[in-house]
């Protein structure tokens, strides 16, 4: 499982024919982060941080002992960065001329871009395809 410093990781425990109740959490090679809230097979980690990255595991504490039962490997990855820049083609934009708007974003994972105009709709005939917003004949509030 991979998640983003800040959200919020819920590990489940799959549990067939045991009882939830009967599931202990625990970290190999570390101890549960200090906000770990354990409850039956779930543990939930709140704000995570990148030093809670590791592999947990739920034991099953059966009448004949206890026996491993599901390990699970949190990733936490630093809050994602962007750089963000719009270019016009051309860049003297005039009255009536078409136009081509450019979203270039530097992202990790990769940013999925999308067109809105902050006061209303796109103007009419406006297409969007990818990165790049087309508006034809150009036009000012």
């Amino acid at each position: 499982m991979t998640l983003y410093v800040g959200q919020t990781a819920v590990l489940r425990c799959e549990t067939s024919g045991i009882n939830p109740s009967d599931v202990r959490w625990s970290r190999i090679n570390g101890r549960l982060p200090p906000n770990a809230l354990a409850r039956e097979n779930t543990l939930r980690l709140p704000l995570i941080q990148v030093e809670d990255s590791g592999v947990y595991q739920c034991d099953a504490v059966l009448p004949s002992g206890r026996s491993s039962y599901d390990v699970i490997t949190l990733i936490v990855r630093s809050p994602q960065t962007s750089n963000i820049q719009v270019r016009s083609i051309p860049s003297d934009i005039r009255r009536g001329e078409d136009v081509e708007l450019v979203c270039e974003v530097e992202n990790e994972p990769a940013a999925a871009i999308s067109w809105r105009r902050m006061d209303g709709e796109l103007p009419l005939g406006a297409q969007t395809y990818g990165n790049r917003l087309r508006i034809p004949n150009a036009q000012t509030p």
